[in-house]
């Protein structure tokens, strides 16, 4: 098992979300409508990479959010939909897949990243979330996503019903609760 990433340790991602939140709320924002930012600091979390597994194809460039849904409901006791922001060089919109030890498993990124270079952190999702969204031809991010005028941020879509929860395993461990 990996240990999960504190918070403190996404720095990056982190510095962006709190920058990018407060901008949306210094607009304002009406109150009832979170933004996906906010989504992220209330529920997300840093996970950490490593290169992408024997037998797990690179997805199309620049579909990453269909890249990682497809495998992860292609392979659901093996792969978790992820979605949040990855950083190589800036922060970036991404999705992306964790495996059953917590590790990021990236199917759209190329392999000329780094465990130093690459930092995730973002919101994991259940399956049955991933494939009601999915199954849509208009969608394509859960968080942000406007052709079904963003429901998880807006509250029409409970969150709390669409994500994983993280428990805590041990001292110094994690794992993704297997929730249906």
């Amino acid at each position: 098992m990996c240990p999960y990433l504190s918070m403190l340790e996404a720095t990056h991602s982190v510095e962006y979300l709190r920058l990018v939140a407060g901008l949306k709320r210094a607009n304002n924002r009406p109150a009832a409508l979170r933004s996906q930012e906010e989504l992220l600091l209330t529920y997300g979390r840093a996970f950490p990479w490593r290169p992408l597994p024997a037998g797990v194809d690179r997805g199309e460039p620049r579909s990453c959010f269909s890249n990682a849904a497809c495998l992860a409901l292609a392979a659901p006791r093996r792969y978790l939909y992820c979605e949040g922001y990855a950083v190589n060089v800036i922060p970036v919109y991404h999705g992306w897949c964790l495996d059953r030890e917590g590790f990021v498993v990236d199917p759209t990124w190329t392999g000329d990243l780094t465990p130093e270079q690459p930092e995730y952190f973002g919101i994991p999702f259940r399956h049955a979330y991933v494939w009601r969204i999915a199954k849509r031809p208009d969608a394509f991010a859960l968080l942000d996503n406007a052709a079904q005028g963003w429901p998880l941020c807006t509250g029409k879509h409970k969150i709390e019903r669409a994500i994983y929860e993280i428990r805590v395993v041990g001292a110094g461990s994690a794992r993704a609760a297997r929730q249906a």
